[in-house]
């Protein structure tokens, strides 16, 4: 079950500033708009019925910095969680596709890793680090932003990986990966319910010891 969607922020939901980087604080850069799509596609996530947060790798933006961004380009009520790891001038600090920025993020939801759906622009920060978090992932494939530098990954699914065009078409697949994972879930318990009443212990479960096995009679 999908219960958050995380979205990254440059080349994802807003273009990016004009250097590539934050040089200053994204909420200064007035030519900062969303992407087309963009807010249709956080508007039908919350009539799906997901939690939406941000999570980007910034070099001096702050996750304040971040949502008075969004505040001006109207869409911050439909986000109640937004981080920014200020690490890309900081080698010292994590980002993307560090493990301890997604745990930022499923810590702060309280949800398991399989409960959560990154959308991304860049495969080696966005989706590589879902994917080794166990999230799902949306890998923009919009040529204009989509990026990738190493070609050499292979990674299993699930958690899903699946390509959009484009943000537009994220709320759908969102929907369809939820509705896989209710599917898989409802058959795991079907089988373990099925092997409880066909007298084998579900997975994890030992056979209960009377305490009269083994004793001669």
């Amino acid at each position: 079950m999908i219960r958050v969607v995380v979205w990254d922020l440059g080349g994802t939901l807003v273009d990016h500033p004009p250097d590539g980087q934050d040089l200053r604080p994204l909420d200064t850069y007035p030519e900062l708009k969303l992407r087309l799509g963009a807010k249709e596609a956080v508007v039908e996530m919350v009539s799906c019925g997901y939690r939406q947060a941000v999570l980007s790798n910034t070099r001096v933006s702050d996750s304040a910095a971040v949502s008075r961004l969004l505040e001006r380009l109207g869409i911050r009520r439909w986000f109640d969680g937004i981080w920014a790891t200020q690490s890309e001038d900081l080698p010292s600090r994590p980002g993307k596709p560090e493990a301890a920025v997604f745990r930022w993020v499923l810590d702060g939801y309280g949800i398991r890793p399989e409960e959560a759906v990154m959308i991304g622009n860049s495969w080696d920060h966005d989706i590589v680090g879902a994917h080794r978090m166990g999230m799902h992932a949306l890998w923009l494939q919009n040529p204009r932003v989509s990026a990738r530098i190493d070609h050499s990954q292979r990674m299993g699914v699930p958690p899903w990986i699946v390509g959009v065009a484009d943000v537009t078409d994220a709320p759908q697949t969102v929907t369809i990966i939820d509705r896989a994972e209710r599917a898989r879930t409802a058959t795991s318990r079907s089988r373990q319910a099925s092997s409880v009443e066909d007298g084998q212990p579900a997975a994890g479960q030992g056979r209960a010891n009377s305490g009269d096995e083994g004793r001669p009679r």
